[in-house]
């Protein structure tokens, strides 16, 4: 501003928010912050310097050693060490335990130095993401099928970040949810089109567990990617997953077409898991629109596909939404049955699919007049949604309990 007086402070700000001009504004004759950051960068060690241009490539706004290992190619203690020294030179900030993160026009520097970093450093990272986020889908979801297979040429990352359970998942994929968007997105932009679409499905659990917030514009990329590529089996999940977000946001002609489409390319591409889980979720937005009839025929298939692979995970998914569909056509007795056979075949630490089948089992007992036993079901599951920090369903089946208890 001492340069510009006729400026206000409303129109520098405004300038600045234009990422491509903000060094240009703040290097007046080449004394303003980009010469600062170059000094500083100059005289950082070499591995630390190294460190600082790959930052550049990273699709996020922050990260942490492992994210850091990957785009610099280096160990996650070597990364830790870099970035300590980073910090301490006043170009990131551990923003939270284990996570830096640069002012935005630090950031802006370090895009600008992007082409000097190792070129490989981008892919690097994005098969860091590939491998991280099968481990987040193994924690957040125990049992259940991958939600890929990794790309043959997959570069293996020299550690992943090791996930204890549910919620340190779900945390890691809160956490990099921004960098993950723009993994997709760079992704296709460099035609690794293979990769993009993983990127997008990847997060599958944090868009169960958030299931209206925004999903569908990163699907549909996804989407475009495997048709990209021809992968038909990509398609059917991804749009199996599209579909059910649709539904979920109350868009269900949209979200019939690509449900009717998801249990085709499935049988197609030979995946008799994602056929079943394809009719299941067709079978439950059909149900929901009050297509009854046909919604129980594929559910019904939907199981005897599951059967068919002996995959407990989606044996138990497939008899849940069954049993579901029963409960709404006043079948109990079938209903209790269903979830009885999959409370035999869910992992033990499936903790919210437990907790789900003891809420049905709930229902379809009150439904046969069994209270006791009923209400004994609905307090089991709220304690075990509650633990898993699965508060929509502790909500839910404290609200049944309190139903029953009122003779509702």
């Amino acid at each position: 501003l001492a340069g510009r007086p006729q400026w206000t402070l409303a129109a520098m700000g405004h300038e600045l928010a234009d990422e491509q001009g903000r060094l240009a504004l703040l290097n007046v004759e080449d004394t303003g912050v980009s010469a600062a950051l170059r000094l500083t960068v100059q005289q950082l060690p070499e591995p630390a310097a190294r460190m600082f241009r790959a930052l550049g490539l990273h699709t996020g706004s922050d990260l942490d050693r492992f994210t850091a290992s990957a785009l610099a190619g280096t160990t996650p203690a070597q990364a830790s060490a870099d970035l300590d020294r980073l910090a301490a030179a006043h170009l990131l900030t551990e923003s939270v335990p284990g996570r830096w993160t640069p002012h935005d026009l630090v950031r802006l520097y370090a895009r600008h130095l992007a082409p000097q970093a190792d070129p490989e450093g981008l892919r690097r990272l994005l098969d860091h993401y590939l491998y991280t986020g099968l481990a987040a889908d193994a924690a957040a979801e125990p049992g259940s099928q991958p939600c890929y297979a990794l790309p043959a040429d997959a570069h293996r990352p020299a550690a992943t970040p090791e996930f204890e359970d549910r919620a340190a998942a779900l945390a890691w994929y809160e956490a990099e949810r921004a960098a993950l968007e723009g993994a997709v997105a760079a992704a296709a932009a460099l035609g690794l089109h293979d990769r993009a679409w993983r990127l997008a499905l990847v997060q599958w659990p944090l868009m169960l567990w958030r299931i209206t917030d925004g999903w569908t514009p990163l699907l549909e990329a996804g989407l475009a990617s495997a048709e990209l590529v021809g992968d038909l089996d990509a398609q059917s999940r991804t749009r199996a997953l599209l579909g059910w977000i649709l539904h979920e946001e109350g868009r269900d002609t949209e979200a019939l077409v690509h449900l009717e489409q998801a249990p085709v390319l499935a049988a197609a591409a030979g995946d008799t898991i994602s056929e079943a889980i394809a009719y299941v979720n067709l079978g439950a937005v059909l149900n929901g629109v009050g297509e009854m009839g046909r919604a129980g025929e594929l559910m019904s298939r939907a199981v005897a596909l599951a059967d068919r692979t002996g995959h407990p995970a989606t044996q138990v998914l497939t008899l849940g939404h069954l049993a579901r569909h029963c409960l709404t056509t006043g079948g109990y007795a079938a209903a209790l049955a269903h979830t009885a056979r999959a409370a035999e075949l869910v992992s033990p630490h499936a903790a919210v699919g437990r907790a789900e089948l003891q809420i049905v089992r709930g229902e379809a007992l009150a439904g046969l007049g069994r209270v006791t036993e009923a209400a004994d079901q609905f307090r089991s599951a709220t304690r075990a949604a509650a633990a898993a920090g699965f508060t929509e369903g502790s909500e839910r089946a404290a609200e049944l309990l309190s139903r029953l208890a009122a003779g509702r």
